[in-house]
């Protein structure tokens, strides 16, 4: 590996360092079948991302935290893990920035991209502190057709997870508090998810051939915040990187969501092909 695609030493010191800590057992292994496509990461409808009709991806806000300290909390609806495991539960959202009535914390802004147009953070139910939403069946929703089926409850879902993440096992198991505020948005037309370090940006696919919607799945969620915190330890890619640099990327970014949930397959829920 060259030092172009290692960019930086003192991130693989402390990489190596975080390794010697974690608890997952055995390899974080992707669960995709030999028979679904190898570009499983980020996959959109050809009628989406080629040509003058494709969709404009979300356009983040600058890099900024809001005034004020985050301390506002409120009730929510989540899965603790993805909807295989069991059905919505009831959780407190925490580090809500302000009167705590919109998806915007300490560490995490999330909305969507079909809900939420202007680039703001998500509301709470009828503008208040209270986001009990309930999700859609996450067998039968089509939010690529039916807006009706791009929940409110998905943005809820990912403000949880990715707070969780940076929280219990960043900040307070690792020590490394991260330094940004992530922006995540749900239901972008395709499959799967797709991080954008140098913007902060998570983008969650609503699912449509291969899988089904990220925003349900808290590995996904934990693999792609993972890339913002390398990114902010200093391991960056650019589209000149090599392809050992893109696999070290992604194996760090399964290690650690795995070394979190403990399990070590990734994304069992979400990937769908073949039926």
């Amino acid at each position: 590996m060259s030092p172009r695609e290692l960019h930086s030493a003192p991130f693989i010191l402390a990489i190596l360092t975080l390794l010697s800590v974690g608890r997952a057992s055995g390899q974080a292994a992707s669960v995709a079948p030999a028979e679904c496509p190898v570009e499983l990461a980020f996959f959109q409808p050809p009628s989406l991302s080629e040509g003058p009709s494709a969709e404009a991806f979300w356009i983040a806000a600058p890099a900024r935290l809001p005034l004020g300290s985050p301390t506002a909390q409120a009730p929510a609806l989540v899965y603790s893990t993805d909807p295989a495991g069991g059905p919505a539960e009831e959780v407190v959202l925490e580090r809500l920035f302000g009167a705590g009535d919109r998806l915007e914390g300490r560490y995490v802004r999330a909305a969507s991209n079909r809900l939420q147009q202007s680039g703001e953070a998500a509301p709470g139910k009828d503008g208040l502190s209270d986001f009990r939403f309930e999700p859609n069946d996450p067998e039968t929703e089509d939010c690529l057709e039916n807006i009706d089926d791009c929940a409110p409850f998905d943005a809820v879902n990912a403000y949880y997870h990715v707070d969780r993440f940076a929280t219990e096992f960043w900040r307070d198991r690792m020590g490394f508090d991260p330094p940004f505020q992530a922006d995540v948005v749900t239901h972008i037309s395709g499959d799967g998810a797709f991080a954008d370090a140098p913007r902060d940006l998570i983008k969650l696919a609503a699912g449509w051939i291969f899988m089904r919607n990220a925003a349900k799945e808290d590995e996904i969620i934990y693999h792609e915040y993972t890339h913002l915190v390398a990114a902010a330890l200093g391991f960056t890619l650019d589209i000149n990187s090599g392809v050992e640099a893109q696999a070290v990327s992604e194996g760090y970014a399964d290690y650690f969501a795995a070394s979190y949930t403990n399990e070590p397959r990734i994304g069992e829920w979400v990937v769908t092909c073949p039926p």
